[in-house]
């Protein structure tokens, strides 16, 4: 069940966060290294499996992503021991937007079969989704997995929004390690874009 949200003023912007870091090949803590990069191409999905260890927390930089079906929501999955989790009620997530049409508009469910991280995508020439996620402290067994999204998207109806989104892991994830991460669309394929992975150490 869909929730409505009351309205509140967006999360501070995660962009600064990538600002100034580069390919790091002897990486110290509080640092990100670049891990992987995965280019769409009519992919269903885009996924970041086995998630090295040592890693504190983990951003995905997605980059000018467009899906095969004009509308379809961007979608984030965590795995447990291998397996993504689809379950009805594994993801609680919340996300705000600011248009170029009107003021704030805000969504969230409580429990979810995934996290919704972006409003609906348009297709055509020009659009697309571009936004920085990260993904806290996966290995640690006694927390619940939650991210943070900060993302511009051109939406299916031709309005701009700068949106903020956020989860965490519920139902049959709970507390567990996280060991994986994919990417999806609502419906359809990825029809092109460039996900890219980092990783901050202890």
């Amino acid at each position: 069940m869909k929730t409505k949200l009351i309205s509140s003023a967006l999360l501070i912007p995660l962009a600064f966060i990538c600002m100034g870091q580069t390919y790091n090949d002897s990486p110290s803590p509080g640092s990100w290294s670049i891990l992987g990069t995965e280019i769409a191409s009519a992919s269903a999905t885009i996924d970041f499996a086995a998630l090295p260890v040592g890693y504190r927390d983990f951003m995905v930089i997605i980059s000018d992503v467009v899906p095969a079906t004009d509308g379809a929501v961007l979608w984030s999955r965590v795995s447990v021991a291998a397996v993504f989790k689809s379950g009805v009620s594994d993801y609680g997530w919340s996300l705000s937007q600011v248009l170029t049409s009107s003021a704030e508009t805000n969504d969230g469910d409580a429990a979810d079969s995934e996290w919704q991280i972006s409003p609906g995508v348009g297709s055509a020439a020009g659009e697309g989704i571009t936004a920085v996620l990260i993904l806290f402290d996966p290995e640690n067994a006694s927390n619940r997995a939650k991210i943070i999204v900060d993302g511009v998207a051109e939406r299916s109806d031709g309005i701009f929004s700068r949106y903020m989104a956020g989860g965490r892991a519920v139902g049959t994830i709970g507390v567990a390690v996280v060991d994986g991460i994919r990417f999806l669309f609502s419906s359809g394929n990825i029809a092109s874009g460039t996900f890219t992975l980092y990783g901050r150490m202890n």
